[in-house]
């Protein structure tokens, strides 16, 4: 499984159920601790930190919220 596609379909039930703020400020507590264990430049890190930040993104979880 692709980093992105692992990232999707670890935070897809959690936007279901609790909504966009809560992805958002879990993904932004894992990204924190993912760049004091390896660095603010983590690509893992930057990536989430990309797909947080695009309206694709979200646009994607909600056309695939009935999937």
């Amino acid at each position: 499984m692709s980093h992105l596609s692992e990232f999707i379909s670890s935070v897809k039930p959690h936007f279901i159920r609790h909504g966009k703020n809560y992805v958002i400020e879990t993904a932004l507590e894992d990204i924190d601790d993912k760049r004091k264990g390896y660095g603010y430049n983590y690509w893992k890190s930057s990536l989430k930190v990309a797909l947080i930040n695009s309206p694709d993104f979200w646009d994607y979880l909600n056309d695939t919220k009935s999937i």
